[in-house]
């Protein structure tokens, strides 16, 4: 899937600042070691970087390398944002 995203042409192949888009797939914590789109299955925002997870709008904006169909193939996972909201709503179940 990666290397179908990233094989789009020259054009695709290089950012309006010039910088190497395999290289900034390559740095980005958006993709899994096999190149899926990594995200939040309860919130659907994407890391985009160190503890920073945005709405799918705003990725597909920063990071020139996602696509839609790389958005509805994502693997998912929990962002650490609702992780905490779930442990939270967890413990008031407990209590109630």
């Amino acid at each position: 899937m990666l290397n179908q995203e990233f094989n789009r042409g020259s054009a695709a192949a290089t950012s309006a600042s010039g910088a190497s888009l395999f290289g900034q797939m390559c740095e980005t914590p958006a993709l899994r070691y096999d190149g899926a789109l990594r995200q939040c299955a309860w919130c659907r925002r994407i890391p985009v970087g160190q503890d920073v997870w945005m709405e799918v709008e705003e990725a597909i904006q920063t990071l020139p390398f996602i696509s839609l169909k790389m958005v509805n193939e994502a693997s998912h996972e929990i962002c650490p944002e609702c992780y905490d909201l779930f442990l939270s709503e967890k413990q008031t179940a407990r209590i109630g």
